[in-house]
């Protein structure tokens, strides 16, 4: 695509940004930003989604490394706004940047004159382009600055690197991580991190790089659904839909059912199972998992027992438990990897429409 600019002066300029680790790259960013705007607005994205190597800090954690770079004229220009994720439902992403930058227009009581502004680094940034009626202000990427390089070299396990970090980020960013080392927070990632490392290792030299297919069971019974929580790193804590890897020459649905059985020893007899058995789908967006290209394929249950049936956690679960779905929606946190938007896609189409029945 060809790079484009603004001529003259917008009303608001949009910055979205996810800001792990918050590097000179987006402060060059948001400084040209205020340079063709009244306004500017920054989205800081995926802040409805766990920790992990992708996703290393809270909303509230990179406000803190962004804001107090807004001085002089950027601190009365720049706004800084949470912005959800949407995984697996691309339209309600755009939607709601579309509602935010109407609902700031509207407090500021702007007419729409909005301008996008970033850089064309990767496929990541084909956003830029899916706002028609806006327009686009590209701006180079400065001094080719990655945050992923940031935060592998910043959560290393086996080697103390935050001071190659000082020349590539604000002081502010420089002194929250400083901080943030000393956290709880922070040596879980790291241990997180180690255990993504130590999986790849034997992988790293595969000529097509790392491919896995795994099952998951969504298993549904009179409003409740039944997730595990992990034993071990990756993902030490955080919660699960049962599943694991699928073993050679095993169909899916076998693997499905199988690794369900293993984590949760569901007291349901086997043809129960089978009948509670409404088909499976497939997700496989090659960014779902740190360790890497994981195909997950996910069985829906619906069961309709009188009872929740008694489920204990087992092999890599340290604990298994049916929580009230009003309750899943509110754990996008607390969930492993995308689970959260695999449920939330799954529950919206109905658990069973338009899967596979393998």
């Amino acid at each position: 695509m060809k790079n484009l600019k603004v001529k003259g002066q917008v009303n608001l300029a949009v910055v979205i940004m996810r800001g792990h680790i918050y590097h000179n790259g987006h402060d060059y960013l948001i400084n040209e930003a205020c340079k063709i705007a009244k306004h500017v607005l920054v989205l800081v994205g995926s802040v409805n989604r766990s920790r992990g190597m992708a996703n290393a800090f809270s909303y509230e954690e990179r406000v803190k490394m962004i804001r107090p770079n807004m001085t002089g004229e950027k601190a009365y220009k720049v706004q800084i706004k949470p912005l959800n994720d949407y995984l697996y439902v691309e339209y309600d992403w755009e939607s709601e940047v579309q509602r935010i930058v109407h609902d700031h227009n509207q407090h500021l009581d702007l007419p729409e004159d909005v301008a996008i502004v970033g850089h064309l680094k990767d496929s990541t940034s084909y956003y830029i382009k899916n706002f028609p009626r806006w327009k686009q202000h590209h701006v180079d990427n400065f001094e080719g600055i990655s945050a992923t390089q940031l935060r592998e070299a910043y959560f290393d396990p086996f080697v103390d690197r935050i001071n190659e970090l000082e020349s590539k980020v604000p002081k502010p960013t420089f002194e929250f991580l400083k901080s943030f080392a000393r956290s709880s927070d922070c040596e879980w990632l790291e241990n997180h991190y180690k255990s993504v490392l130590e999986f790849q290792e034997p992988y790293k030299d595969l000529p097509y790089g790392i491919n896995f297919i795994t099952g998951d069971s969504l298993v549904v019974c009179h409003g409740h659904l039944l997730l595990i929580k992990r034993r071990d790193f990756p993902g030490k804590g955080q919660w699960a839909l049962p599943g694991g890897f699928k073993h050679p020459g095993e169909y899916s649905r076998d693997c499905i059912i199988r690794e369900l059985r293993e984590e949760t020893e569901i007291d349901v007899p086997p043809r129960v199972l089978e009948q509670a058995y409404r088909g499976k789908r497939i997700f496989e967006d090659p960014r779902r998992d740190d360790r890497g290209d994981f195909t997950t394929h996910v069985g829906s249950f619906i069961l309709t027992d009188s009872k929740l049936p008694k489920v204990k956690g087992a092999d890599d679960a340290v604990e298994a438990r049916w929580f009230p779905f009003a309750q899943v929606r509110r754990m996008s946190k607390a969930l492993f990897a995308d689970h959260y938007f695999i449920i939330q896609s799954m529950l919206s189409s109905g658990y069973g429409t338009g899967f596979t029945n393998q």
